[in-house]
């Protein structure tokens, strides 16, 4: 009677181990944090020389800030055609600055830093309500002339 007792109970744990099992999507599997990406690495700087790193000024580096031409557009399916081609005219696309938040620069989304609803109305870079505290600074951590 013990023999078959213990078995259901090892059967009964089996199929719940099982089943437990749900096959998730990408985007809802938590264990999933990057697809597609390069694996994580230390940032560096190459130089070719010497006096490239005593300026602090590398040749093999080049910066990807500046301006760039900005389409916003409703969804995917709302792409434009071939717009990777290098004859394609984005004449009629803004500018946004990079680095930046294309959401700050335009009347595109705002920007949505939370899974849940605002609390209040969003309206970058401005708060619609005021916060205050009443705290002492140590003397160590202000600056002195």
């Amino acid at each position: 009677m013990l023999k078959k007792i213990l078995a259901l109970v090892i059967i009964c744990w089996t199929v719940t181990l099982v089943h437990s099992q749900e096959v998730l999507s990408e985007w809802e599997n938590p264990e999933i944090n990057s697809v597609n990406a390069e694996p994580t690495h230390a940032s560096y700087i190459p130089y070719r020389s010497v006096a490239e790193v005593e300026r602090g000024e590398s040749s093999m580096v080049h910066s990807l800030n500046g301006k760039w031409k900005f389409k916003y557009i409703s969804g995917i399916e709302a792409s434009p055609t071939a717009f990777y081609s290098v004859d394609y005219d984005d004449s009629s696309w803004n500018y946004i600055n990079v680095p930046g938040n294309w959401q700050l620069q335009g009347e595109y989304d705002p920007p949505i830093f939370t899974n849940v609803k605002y609390p209040f109305e969003p309206n970058p870079p401005l708060c619609s309500q005021r916060f205050q505290s009443n705290r002492t600074i140590p003397s160590k951590l202000c600056c002195s002339d």
